[in-house]
């Protein structure tokens, strides 16, 4: 009986621990040095990120402490999301910072949606916007071309950019925000 009870122990401790990375795995990231930076000491060093790059965005999702769950439907026929910055902010592996951008296949008048996601502590939203209500209960804030909302201890920031000017309406960002909510 007791060897039953530590065999089910031990299997509820390994599949939980399995989906639930603590901090950054960083066994299949490539560090990229910092550039630019001039003669800077080593103590100065410690307070700028590390940056890392992953080979596709597959990993560099799983390799992240938290879900993140990518849009599938852009309001626009789209290259797939592409990691543009997989940030350690600490150097701990527990506070990251990840950027990811995806863009129109038309060539003529480029548009793009990029999405920051981080579980920094004290991200606050500055300046004026609009409340939104998005799924399940999640406040989401949109300014200009901006949609921000936090969702278990995340901030995401929804960006859209274009070469024309034009802007996605509140309803097409409170969408792509709603895609990123469980």
């Amino acid at each position: 009986m007791k060897k039953i009870i530590l065999i089910v122990a031990l299997s509820a401790g390994l599949i939980s621990c399995q989906n639930q990375n603590l901090t950054l795995d960083t066994s299949n990231l490539e560090k990229i040095p910092p550039k630019g930076i001039g003669n800077i000491s080593k103590d100065q060093l410690k307070t700028l990120p590390i940056d890392y790059k992953a080979p596709s965005t597959k990993i560099a999702l799983k390799s992240l402490p938290f879900e993140v769950k990518l849009p599938s439907k852009l309001p626009f026929e789209s290259t797939p999301f592409k990691l543009q910055q997989l940030q350690d902010v600490r150097h701990d592996g527990k506070t990251i910072r990840v950027e990811f951008t995806a863009f129109n296949k038309e060539k003529n008048n480029i548009k793009m949606v990029s999405i920051l996601v981080t579980n920094q502590k004290n991200v606050t939203f500055a300046g004026t916007k609009k409340e939104v209500k998005l799924k399940n209960k999640v406040k989401g804030y949109i300014q200009g071309k901006l949609i921000y909302f936090k969702n278990d201890n995340i901030t995401y920031e929804i960006g859209y950019t274009a070469e024309d000017g034009s802007n996605l309406s509140d309803k097409q960002l409170i969408d792509l925000a709603n895609q990123m909510i469980k």
